[in-house]
């Protein structure tokens, strides 16, 4: 538990190690508290330190995980993966984008980040942040029952 006047500090565990940084707590929820993990603390720290500022890498789309739900409804050919897919009167790729230079398009499904399957444990999002930007990722797609491979250039996100 985050305790009021700990948000702030480090998150050990029970080893002495650091493993996050405290950084909010929720009042009233049975002391839910939330924490930024140490191996993206440590890299912002760097960047900050090195560069002045603090930046993150960007593909340029909007997507859902696939879920058994949403594979029903939409009648998709995989049970994992993301669906890209725009809402609330945003597009599904962001134009311009790295995302949209490489060619993905709505209705595609991104399966695999490189080699990592794109899995409840293993997120997009994660998978991208453990990249830099400037770096290529591969990413493998399915778009009308056809695989396909894209390398996508990551960016600053805007």
């Amino acid at each position: 538990a985050i305790n009021p006047g700990n948000s702030g500090g480090p998150l050990l565990d029970l080893e002495g190690n650091v493993i996050g940084i405290n950084t909010a707590m929720v009042s009233g929820a049975q002391s839910i508290g939330f924490a930024v993990p140490i191996n993206i603390a440590a890299r912002d720290f760097k960047q900050a330190r090195e560069t002045g500022r603090i930046v993150y890498p960007y593909v340029g789309i909007r997507y859902v995980v696939i879920t058994d739900k949403l594979r029903e409804e939409k009648k998709l050919d995989t049970d994992f993966g993301v669906l890209v897919i725009g809402g609330e009167g945003n597009p599904a790729i962001v134009p311009g984008s790295p995302a949209a230079l490489a060619g993905i398009k709505e209705g595609d499904i991104i399966t695999h980040v490189n080699n990592a399957a794109l899995q409840k444990d293993t997120s997009l999002g994660d998978e991208i942040q453990k990249r830099n930007i400037g770096d290529t990722v591969g990413l493998t797609v399915k778009r009308n029952g056809t695989t396909l491979m894209f390398n996508v250039t990551l960016v600053e996100r805007p």
